[in-house]
């Protein structure tokens, strides 16, 4: 349910970066990101866990392209294609510590004890 929300997410991202300004809705995505995630570990059964990471993956998917979006308008031509590079691999290298994170809480990802 992530990345459907990831999709939905993104399909709104752009509309409503535009009508509110980029900067304002990275901002406000990036704290109900992380309120969600925060919250997310809190929840009391899994129809409510996977309700909140439905949540979690709107504002990941609000976050990824306007903050690649952002940052090319706010950078210099000289660094616009790192500042992309950059921005993106940052996102694969928290998925991978996130994975590997839950990996060490966990145990082991096909034991169910989420």
């Amino acid at each position: 349910m992530l990345f459907v929300g990831m999709f939905i997410g993104s399909i709104f991202a752009g509309p409503f970066a535009d009508r509110f300004g980029r900067r304002l809705t990275l901002i406000i995505a990036t704290l109900l990101e992380t309120i969600i995630g925060a919250g997310s570990a809190f929840l009391p059964n899994f129809t409510s866990f996977v309700v909140m990471r439905t949540l979690l993956g709107v504002m990941i998917g609000f976050t990824n392209p306007i903050a690649v979006t952002y940052t090319t308008e706010i950078s210099t031509t000289e660094y616009r294609g790192k500042s992309q590079v950059l921005i993106q691999f940052f996102f694969v290298i928290g998925a991978l510590y996130s994975s590997g994170v839950a990996k060490i809480f966990l145990g082991s990802f096909g034991e169910g004890n989420w």
